[in-house]
Parts: C-alpha cells; sequence; structure tokens
C-alpha cells in the first residue's frame, strides 16, 4: 500500500445533487465526487468515487447504493442509514457470493421458487426463468425482501381466520388464554422504545405453534413498539427456505427486524426450557444427570425464554450508533 497523490483542485459548492471529475488521467482510474450514490452510472466503471451518502438506503432499495463496478469508494455519510450490511459483508466477514435454487415447489397459481444463501453474502440477484412455451421471465430479488415478507405477514387474529379450521382455532384460543404475563414483564414490554417489526414463520397445524405463537401475541399486546405477523410456512416457501433449523423447515421460527427491516436475529423453533423438557422426556436414563432439569412451569419457563430474546432484540436496536443518531436519543 502507498499514499496517493493529493488532488489539487478547489471542492466546487455542492447543491441540487452534483456530481464533478476531480481527476481523469489516462491510464488512471478516474476520481469522481457526487453527492449521493445512487447518482452513479455504468459509465462510472473503474473510477474512485466518493459520495455524501448512501441515499439509496432511504428508498428502500440497499442493492442500489452502488451499481457499477468501481475501483473504490469512499463514503462520508450525512448521518444516518444503516451501512452495517454492506460494511460486515464486504470488509469484516468471510462471506462470499455464492447462491443456489433450494426447491422448487407447485402452487395453486403456479410455481414457487426458493433460492438459498449458501454464501452468506447479502447480494441481490437475477433469476431467469425459462418455460415449457419457450418464453422466459427475468426476476430481480433484493435484499429488501425482508420487508416484501412482512407486509405479506398477517396480524395474528388474521392469521388464523385466514389459516385455522374450527379445531385448530380452538386450540389455539385455549393456550392463549393459559398465557399470563407478570406485572413485571408487563412493564418490561411496555417500555420498549424502538419499533420492532417480528416476522414469525408458524402454521397453524403445527403444535409447537399452538404452544408459543400465542405468547407472541400477549407480547404484543403489551408493546406498543412491537409489530408482530404471521407468516404461513407452506403459503410461502420462498420465505420459508430461508428460516430453516438445523436444515429443516421447523416452526414457528421468528426473524427480528429493525425498523427499517434490517434483520437483528433469528431464533426457533423451541426455546431452551422446551428443549430441556423434550430431551428429558425423549432421551430418558442418558439425560437422567440432572443436566436436563424439567422446568416447573413448563409455560411460564418457555414465555420468559421467548421473552429474554425479545428483550436482546430491543436492546440490539436501543443502542445501535445509528439509531441513536437518527432518532437523537
Amino acid at each position: 500500500m502507498k499514499a496517493g497523490a493529493t488532488v489539487e483542485a478547489t471542492l466546487p459548492a455542492i447543491h441540487g445533487g452534483q456530481r464533478h471529475t476531480m481527476h481523469d488521467v489516462p491510464g488512471e482510474p478516474k476520481v469522481i465526487c457526487l453527492d449521493a450514490a445512487p447518482m452513479l452510472t455504468p459509465e462510472d466503471a473503474g473510477a474512485i468515487a466518493v459520495t455524501g451518502s448512501h441515499a439509496a438506503l432511504f428508498r428502500g432499495r440497499p442493492d442500489s447504493v452502488i451499481g457499477p463496478a468501481l475501483h473504490a469508494v469512499f463514503f462520508n455519510d450525512a448521518g444516518v442509514g444503516n451501512h452495517d450490511w454492506f460494511y460486515r459483508n464486504w470488509f469484516f466477514s468471510y462471506n462470499h457470493s455464492d447462491l443456489a435454487v433450494d426447491v422448487v415447489r407447485s402452487t395453486g397459481g403456479g410455481q414457487a421458487v426458493a433460492v438459498r444463501n449458501p454464501g452468506g453474502m447479502a447480494i441481490p440477484f437475477d433469476l431467469v426463468l425459462d418455460y415449457a412455451d419457450g418464453s422466459s421471465e427475468r426476476v430481480h430479488r433484493t435484499p429488501a425482501a425482508w420487508q416484501a415478507a412482512f407486509d405479506a405477514a398477517l396480524p395474528y387474529q388474521a392469521f388464523l381466520d385466514r389459516h385455522a379450521n374450527p379445531d385448530q382455532r380452538s386450540r389455539w384460543d385455549a393456550f392463549h388464554g393459559r398465557v399470563s404475563l407478570t406485572p413485571a414483564q408487563k412493564a418490561l414490554l411496555g417500555g420498549f422504545v424502538r419499533k420492532m417489526p417480528v416476522l414469525v414463520l408458524a402454521g397453524a397445524w403445527c403444535g409447537d405453534c399452538v404452544n408459543q405463537c400465542p405468547i407472541f401475541a400477549n407480547f404484543a399486546a403489551a408493546a406498543p413498539a412491537l409489530d408482530v405477523r404471521f407468516l404461513d410456512r407452506d403459503a410461502r416457501p420462498d420465505i420459508a427456505a430461508h428460516m430453516k433449523v438445523c436444515g429443516g423447515q421447523r416452526v414457528p421460527t421468528v426473524m427480528f427486524l429493525s425498523e427499517d427491516f434490517t434483520p437483528i436475529l433469528f431464533y426457533g423453533d423451541k426455546t431452551l426450557s422446551a428443549y430441556r423438557a423434550a430431551a428429558a422426556a425423549q432421551l430418558g436414563e442418558s439425560c437422567s444427570s440432572g443436566a436436563v432439569p424439567p422446568p416447573a412451569d413448563a409455560i411460564a419457563a418457555v414465555v420468559s425464554d421467548w421473552l429474554d430474546q425479545f428483550e436482546r432484540a430491543q436492546l440490539i436496536v436501543r443502542l445501535s450508533g445509528r439509531l441513536r443518531q437518527l432518532h437523537g436519543d
């Protein structure tokens, strides 16, 4: 690495969304300064760009922050915007670009294609679909798909109205009535400050969902900052493919999101106390050493486990430097 030459030029005034070429010598990367990254064009490929912000993030299109293949880019952000996904992937992780078609399923209206991301890199992609009639279609998908998934999900009662039969509904309602929060738990939830979308992948037929999802509805009722939505696993295999546990399509699984739909953390399909109880029941004498004690109150234990995860996600967004700067707190 060596120090670059200082460009001796008077910086022009920036107003109204402008861009300026600061250095343009044959055989060397062109240096351009511009107000916002979305102002980059394909002709800027190979250039060094100095940009004032990540304006594309505020339009819900994080994939369009950088379009052309630049030689280098430098950000001097105006003060807000979620850049963690960009820096973490490209500079501080071993993630790489590797996508694969995971599953193709028949749906009522056609076919659903789920794309898996084994490389872990948050990248946009194009999917080219070739049909039997000789036609083709190009579909563009971006990391902003989490917001689209959340928008397709339903509040608790609406989810049951659409997906549960009368017998399933009665079991969900019965368990919902058995869930109770302590005054301290209600106060904790009521003290949540950051708006936090929570996407729950579930199935009305699933016993584990019956015994856990009503807990989330109780949390939402106590916490105005929570927006909890439920998505049927079988109705959206494209989303379900990204929420697997140990390679299996288990439910319920929960994706905690920040207010701009950046993933915070993922959790499912059972809590620690539920797995301890399952291990004690299924493994028998092999776990009789006391390492897997049964909970005194199974429901209360699972409520406490899930509350820990909701609180953890809330503290992550509450202490986030970018969100504190955005909200001035």
